[in-house]
């Protein structure tokens, strides 16, 4: 990029910090509904418009090991998703993405897949409830994998991984990976890259 922030810097760090400042900003009073509304639209074109640069073939990365990425149908900040997306994929991941999953139709959409892990990405207000009805619904479609729960939920449900009977409750994706015994396969493929 032109300023010398790169791509990734933009999307890992800056779009993030940005989102978490406006729901700072909502939570205070400051903004109203319209401009949290056209502040993450704007946010997420930005994300999309890093494409291309963040493609991971560009970035000298082959995808590998195979994860499913699910945001609940209640959970309407899927910004935080989006970003965890190109995250795992610049770690080497290949991923499928699932915005507004649903427990009663989840297991059909799954069967017969196989992933290496299964990540939830949740949002502080996320019904726990529909969280474990996930968790449950990704066993029931033949998933064996590994399950986190992540995002900024995890900092608010100290239960979580017991509440939802989620493997783990992380996060940190650097922490997450290493849960899922994915850090090896990563490593071996493609060295100790930095995102």
């Amino acid at each position: 990029m032109r300023t010398g922030v790169t791509a990734v810097a933009v999307a890992d760090d800056h779009i993030p910090a940005a989102a978490r400042w406006i729901g700072e900003q909502w939570m205070q009073d400051e903004v109203t509904f319209a401009d949290v509304t056209i502040s993450v639209s704007r946010l997420q074109t930005l994300l999309r418009s890093l494409d291309e640069d963040l493609k991971p073939e560009r970035l000298g990365i082959s995808r590998q090991p195979r994860v499913l990425l699910l945001a609940s149908h209640d959970n309407d900040h899927t910004l935080g998703a989006m970003v965890l997306l190109g995250q795992l994929r610049r770690q080497g991941c290949s991923v499928r993405l699932l915005l507004g999953a649903r427990p009663d139709t989840l297991s059909e959409k799954i069967a017969g897949m196989h992933f290496d892990a299964v990540m939830i990405s949740a949002a502080q207000g996320n019904r726990v409830e529909t969280l474990r009805r996930l968790v449950l619904a990704v066993r029931r479609g033949g998933e064996d994998a590994p399950i986190v729960i992540g995002g900024t939920i995890v900092e608010s449900e100290p239960e979580l991984r017991r509440r939802t009977c989620a493997d783990h409750a992380e996060k940190d994706l650097q922490r997450a990976l290493k849960l899922c015994r994915l850090t090896g396969k990563l490593r071996q493929r493609h060295g100790n890259r930095s995102t």
